[in-house]
């Protein structure tokens, strides 16, 4: 069999299994309408419908099995074979639908009565008359199911298709799970409801004269205002690619006709569960974005306040530095030695409170800043920190050696900052001994590991990680400082999307680790 020929083929039995399930579903559903309300049906009546049901299952999965793509045998010989295997079950569907036709009444009279026409409609297209096949008796079910209960979301739900009988059926059906639904028989009626948001999702045949399902779809999913409904497309059609289609295209499900209840149940519930969590979400974000907007600006008042503090404190702090100073140096030798005490005190605070209010801002700064993502040679940053550090080194006789330093992707001033509050530390609290810092960095996978390493006082294992929390300190008053320079570290080196810690041991020395990204992996983060 050539491609040609053999494609043909398969688009012939995808065509035979579409219209051969049209009748089917309407079959399934109505019995399944009639069994899930069985009031006012004797036994015998509902005997009868479940035979209806079983041999029309029957069926179904005979067009499945019979007319399924890729065998090596034409179409004709595969109707043929599925004529014989029907038959039987065929005669009985319109055997019992006729003996309930004379029972019946009302609404359940006409339900039995579109099942007998569904029933004739698929016996006039198979053209045959044989009694040869096998009737199912039992479920298909294994013996231990059972059916989950799905929660009812109640939704206003739009039913677009062209089968009339479909239509009711579907309807019918959704209405007893508590949706509002709406039916409309065409894509160009489906679109000029939704125009208003009166719907929370839409059912869509695929097959449909004029406008086709995948038209609403595509029109549906490229729209700004509509593009968020969910879509589950509908059909008869049982081809893998189709579904595939439908999909891609933007839909949330694809549902095969006939339709099993709770399956139907299911996808519903889920569909509607993911619309209902994505809009909570949406409604999350906003808020977030909202809340983050306030931030901002909240934090640029604090900056502003921050500078502002820092400048218009300090004014009065240094007049209050230089009258004690002033009145120390003209009393020096009027004073009592008491007297002379307090003065040392207001301007050892004066000092201090000055201290402290740089190092706010600076933490501030640290917290909050807006940072420069540079390429800098932290060898120069280095250099520089050492420079400014020359008294301290000098006085403390400390010994500050280096490896060669990477250049890195970071902040110039926040660099330097980083450096000179690590080795200033390990300077300040070095031991009685000669202080020796070592600086160095090491590459591991996509990040560089810098260490400042001392010999001096070290730290208490219960202060390792309580060391870079603000206000932090470990020595008292018997050392300068303010307890937020490990803090400002943290905050630079967290800003940058890296760790710091440190290893100690008393008595021993301490190691400050923080790590860097390298310049390949920071510029594509970037």
């Amino acid at each position: 069999m050539s491609v040609d020929a053999k494609s043909q083929g398969e688009e012939l039995l995808a065509d035979f299994r579409h219209r051969l399930r049209t009748p089917l579903n309407h079959i399934i559903g109505y019995s399944d309408l009639l069994l899930e309300e069985p009031q006012g049906l004797d036994p015998d009546n509902v005997s009868q419908l479940e035979t209806i049901r079983a041999n029309a299952h029957l069926i179904l999965e005979q067009v499945q099995h019979r007319l399924a793509p890729g065998e090596n045998q034409a179409p004709g010989e595969k109707m043929a074979a599925l004529q014989v295997e029907i038959a039987q079950p065929l005669d009985l569907i319109i055997a019992s639908a006729g003996r309930l036709s004379q029972k019946l009444h009302g609404g359940a009279l006409l339900d039995v009565l579109r099942i007998a026409v569904a029933a004739r409609d698929l016996l006039s297209f198979m053209q045959t008359t044989d009694t040869i096949g096998k009737v199912r008796s039992e479920a298909s079910r294994a013996p231990d199911f059972q059916p989950v209960l799905i929660p009812s979301l109640p939704s206003r739900l739009l039913v677009v298709d062209d089968d009339e009988t479909n239509c009711e059926v579907l309807q019918r059906q959704l209405v007893r799970g508590g949706h509002t639904v709406t039916c409309v028989a065409s894509g160009g009626e489906a679109l000029e409801l939704l125009r208003k948001p009166a719907f929370d999702l839409v059912l869509l045949d695929v097959m449909m004269p004029g406008m086709s399902g995948f038209d609403v779809l595509q029109r549906l999913k490229t729209s700004e205002t509509l593009g968020n409904i969910p879509v589950i497309m509908m059909s008869a059609l049982d081809e893998l690619e189709i579904a595939a289609h439908c999909i891609q295209m933007g839909a949330e499900d694809y549902l095969l006709k006939p339709f099993d209840p709770v399956l139907l149940r299911a996808r519903l519930h889920s569909a509607l569960e993911r619309k209902r969590l994505h809009e909570a979400a949406k409604e999350r974000t906003e808020e977030l974005e909202q809340a983050t907007q306030s931030l901002a600006r909240a934090n640029e008042d604090l900056n502003r306040f921050a500078f502002a503090a820092s400048h218009d404190l300090q004014e009065p702090l240094r007049t209050i530095t230089t009258t004690l100073q002033l009145l120390a140096r003209d009393f020096e030798t009027s004073l009592a030695p008491e007297q002379g005490s307090l003065l040392d005190l207001a301007i050892d605070g004066a000092r201090r409170m000055s201290l402290l209010i740089k190092d706010l801002l600076a933490y501030s700064v640290a917290t909050s800043r807006e940072r420069v993502h540079e390429l800098v040679d932290a060898e120069n940053i280095f250099e520089d920190t050492l420079t400014n550090l020359r008294q301290s080194i000098e006085e403390s006789g400390a010994s500050v050696t280096h490896d060669t330093l990477p250049a890195i992707v970071f902040d110039r001033a926040q660099l330097g900052q980083l450096f000179q509050n690590l080795i200033g530390n390990a300077i300040k609290y070095r031991a009685e001994r000669r202080a020796e810092i070592h600086v160095k960095a090491v590459k591991e996978d996509q990040q560089w590991v810098f260490t400042v390493r001392d010999n001096g006082m070290g730290i208490e294992e219960e202060y390792l990680r309580t060391v870079f929390e603000p206000f932090r300190r470990l020595h008292g008053r018997g050392l300068p400082g303010t307890g937020l320079g490990l803090a400002i570290c943290a905050r630079i080196v967290e800003g940058f999307g890296g760790r710091l810690w440190v290893e100690s041991e008393p008595g021993v020395g301490s190691t400050f680790c923080f790590t860097v990204k390298c310049q390949e992996s920071a510029s594509e983060n970037d």
